[in-house]
């Protein structure tokens, strides 16, 4: 029985070179356009958590919301967003990532006009699918 061969190659590099290499690269179009995106994704998922704060003041005394009216709109997007993490990243590895950023695009789109016409508490709590599309596949 043989051993396996345990020397090093030559042309192995190790992590500080490769770190040192990504540092030394000059930024480019393709580094701003990922930073943009990612920048654009993280602002809707903070942007729809503070709606939630932001409405259960502006709503208090038009809508009389209760201490559980108020707890629903703060929690119901975050609800959303569990649900979004934990089944679009298998949707998105059944259909891609592509076909699946392309529904949710729409079905925010289309949400946030339903939202926007909002005009009673239940018709609000529709905004627990908002942040479902809002969401990016997420890998646990």
């Amino acid at each position: 029985m043989t051993e396996p061969d345990t020397t090093k190659s030559n042309t192995a590099v190790s992590v500080h070179d490769a770190a040192d290499r990504l540092d030394q690269m000059p930024v480019n179009r393709w580094h701003r356009r990922v930073t943009a995106i990612f920048g654009l994704g993280n602002f809707f998922d903070i942007y729809q958590l503070a709606l939630g704060g932001i409405l259960a003041v502006a709503l208090l005394e038009p809508w009389h919301l209760s201490t559980a009216g108020k707890s629903l709109l703060i929690a119901v997007p975050l609800f959303g967003q569990f649900l979004g993490a934990l089944l679009l990243a298998r949707v998105a590895d059944i259909r891609g990532r592509r076909a699946v950023f392309r529904f949710n695009l729409l079905a925010y789109a289309a949400l946030n006009l339903v939202v926007a016409a909002a005009d009673n508490m239940v018709f609000l709590l529709i905004r627990w699918a908002w942040p479902v599309c809002s969401s990016r596949p997420r890998r646990f």
